[in-house]
């Protein structure tokens, strides 16, 4: 019985956890998407990059696809937000901005970076798909185009999320249990509450 009312005490704890790591402000939406751009931006520079090689490769017959440098940009794309020392992608930095575990306060790892960015990621490996089956076959995958369509509406989905969410928490944030935050902000209102317990 004890077990039980420590367990139940253990929930509320946690519960008042989550609660308070949740009151974290919204991050300003313009400097999101320009920050998410800055990413597309590094993602197609990445992949151009790796175009550029595979280009040379095909031409001395090394390889026989181009599907490659889309899922060079897929990868950045879905692991962005996980690469050490400051767990953010490029665009992120940018704008001072930080995907965070809310009931935790903690930085992304990999695994939650894949969580919360496959909707923004999921195209690029979809064209890599139809791409290498296209090289192999020589015809094209009507499948990928739709879904190429279904791409469109996760992305669609999530910026909604963005604008109207009442924290701008995309389905993918609500899967990783994160949220992105203005830094300058949260240190803001760190202060003012340290202000205000003394």
């Amino acid at each position: 019985m004890k077990l039980r009312e420590g367990d139940c005490k253990m929930k509320i704890i946690k519960e008042e956890v989550k609660e308070k790591a949740l009151d974290y402000e919204k991050a300003n939406i313009f400097k999101r998407f320009v920050a998410f751009i800055i990413d597309c931006i590094m993602a197609s520079i990445i992949a151009g990059i790796i175009a550029g090689i595979i280009v040379v490769l095909i031409l001395n017959k090394i390889l026989t696809s181009y599907s490659f440098p889309f899922l060079i940009a897929g990868a950045y794309m879905l692991l962005r937000d996980g690469f050490s020392p400051q767990n953010r992608s490029i665009g992120k930095r940018v704008f001072n901005l930080k995907p965070i575990i809310v009931e935790t306060g903690g930085n992304c790892d990999f695994k939650t970076s894949a969580k919360r960015n496959w909707p923004f990621a999921i195209g690029l490996f979809l064209n890599t798909i139809a791409i290498y089956h296209y090289s192999l076959f020589e015809s094209k995958w009507k499948f990928a185009d739709s879904l190429g369509y279904l791409w469109i509406i996760l992305i669609i989905i999530e910026v909604v999320l963005i604008v109207t969410d009442k924290k701008g928490r995309t389905f993918g944030d609500k899967m990783a249990g994160t949220q992105v935050i203005e830094l300058k902000k949260l240190k803001k209102k760190v202060k003012n509450e340290k202000k205000g317990k003394t």
